[in-house]
């Protein structure tokens, strides 16, 4: 998860729920600290382009391990098919 700020001039940067305004009743501290460092500087460009200036979003990057090991499962089979003089598309 990232947050990121664009200014009023533009300017965008990921920050932290401290760094900006909070609509008075509304409690981010869960979220303190919760940055993935997953987004880099072309990444949060991209997602700033689509912002208002003065505004705020919040990405929320989510993986789905599980799938690593049916793609190794996958490329182990292919390889064994290959070894076997077997054609066998593997894309």
């Amino acid at each position: 998860m990232e947050f990121i700020a664009k200014d009023a001039e533009g300017t965008s940067k990921k920050v932290d729920v401290w760094e900006f305004a909070v609509p008075a009743g509304v409690d981010l501290t869960a979220w303190a600290g919760a940055s993935s460092g997953l987004l880099d500087d072309s990444d949060v460009a991209e997602i700033s382009a689509a912002m208002q200036p003065g505004s705020v979003a919040v990405v929320v990057i989510y993986e789905n391990r599980w799938v690593l090991g049916l793609a190794r499962r996958r490329a182990a089979d292919c390889r064994r098919r290959i070894v076997r003089g077997r054609h066998y598309r593997c894309a």
